[in-house]
């Protein structure tokens, strides 16, 4: 169903409406006064269906469950949701017409940019519901999301790598531990001698429900395999989705730990297996939490098990000095190091990272300078000896 551009009746087949609670939500529209109010709306992502073309039908039931899953977490109750066709979505965020009308495009925005990497003000679809009959033929009338959004944003680009990162809506409960709740970060990968963008990094930070603190990056060291074991199966599920709907390739990180672990190992092999891979975009995989007392042979296995699955395998390194003769031998595509810390003084980062960078080339030319704040570190980050940086930006 594309939006009407002026007010006017819009059929809404029962038989589409995907569930018996999307028809009991409209239902509930049906008898309030929110609409006559001017509080709900429609927003539509068939900018995604579009950008699928041919392989809509193959990945429709991944993006709605993906949207699902970001509605659900973005309008609690009374706020709703309905999906009402393959792409259209009915929302009512507030009783306050001008609240839900800016909500409803803030996730409409929130969504465009997870799948297709950019907001553009052609792609969003919004519309005002005006009424909904019994039978479920809503009368629409368009919304300009330029003057919504007071022309800021939506500019056909990628937001500025030196904006403040955005937590994704996407976030799932720690198994064994309640009170912890596992959210996703992506920023851009990019090669810092030409600018490119290769592929999106995403990565997990876990965050305690009731302070609202975020652990530091050492939390797998206060999980279970087990629960490990989910977070990296989360993770490799997402990045399937954003590899299937993006332009770009994906680099996503998991602990060897648990692929140590056969189950834990042979579910993430399965989600890489299913993944129709394009040479042009790279599957980029960075193990994690090794160290000097990692044995050897483990981490062969693992760089075996995924090189058929991924156009490379990273490291991430952490202490000094590097554990250089481990991981000479074990065919990696280049190692990582996490900037984030590193940055308050040039002069100091510079050092550090081309003593880093000195060392890394002895196993691999491919360096990645993970975290980096603004233009200025990508630069130091280039001088220092690094081919690719990561930067900071809101999602792909």
């Amino acid at each position: 169903m594309n939006l009407p551009a002026a007010p006017q009746p819009v059929g809404l087949d029962p038989e589409r409406l995907t569930s018996a609670d999307d028809r009991a939500r409209l239902e509930s529209l049906i008898h309030s006064n929110l609409v006559a109010r001017g509080c709900v709306v429609i927003i539509g992502v068939d900018a995604i269906r579009d950008r699928l073309d041919g392989q809509w039908c193959s990945k429709r039931d991944m993006v709605w469950e993906t949207v699902g899953r970001i509605l659900d977490r973005k309008l609690t109750p009374p706020a709703l949701w309905a999906r009402a066709s393959e792409v259209d979505y009915v929302v009512c965020a507030s009783d306050n017409p001008a609240a839900s009308r800016g909500v409803a495009l803030k996730l409409l925005r929130e969504i465009l940019e997870f799948f297709l990497g950019v907001q553009r003000f052609e792609d969003m679809r919004i519309a005002a519901v005006l009424s909904i009959s019994e039978d479920f033929e809503l009368a629409c009338a368009c919304l300009d999301p330029q003057a919504l959004s007071g022309g800021q944003g939506g500019t056909g680009q990628d937001r500025s790598p030196d904006a403040k990162p955005n937590w994704s809506a996407l976030s799932f409960a720690i198994p064994g531990d309640e009170a912890l709740e596992a959210e996703f970060h992506r920023e851009r990968i990019v090669n810092l001698r030409n600018g490119a963008t290769i592929a999106t990094r995403l990565w997990t930070k876990l965050r305690n429900k009731d302070t609202g603190q975020y652990l530091s990056d050492r939390w797998p060291e206060r999980l279970s395999a087990s629960s490990l074991g989910v977070v990296n199966a989360a993770t490799v599920h997402c990045a399937k989705t954003l590899y299937g709907a993006s332009s770009f390739g994906v680099f996503l990180s998991a602990s060897i730990h648990t692929l140590a672990h056969n189950r834990n190992r042979a579910e993430i092999v399965q989600h890489l297996e299913r993944v129709q891979i394009d040479p042009a975009r790279p599957i980029i995989v960075e193990l994690l939490d090794i160290d000097w007392g990692t044995p050897q042979g483990r981490i062969e296995e693992v760089v075996g098990m995924l090189s058929p699955h991924c156009r490379k395998v990273l490291v991430r390194v952490t202490g000094d000095p590097l554990p250089i003769e481990l991981l000479r031998s074990c065919r990696l595509s280049g190692l990582s190091l996490d900037c984030d810390h590193l940055q308050q003084e040039p002069r100091d980062f510079l050092l550090r990272f081309a003593r880093f960078a000195e060392a890394a080339k002895q196993v691999s030319p491919l360096i990645f300078a993970l975290n980096l704040h603004g233009q200025a570190a990508r630069e130091l980050a280039l001088l220092a000896g690094a081919t690719h940086g990561g930067c900071s930006t809101s999602m792909h």
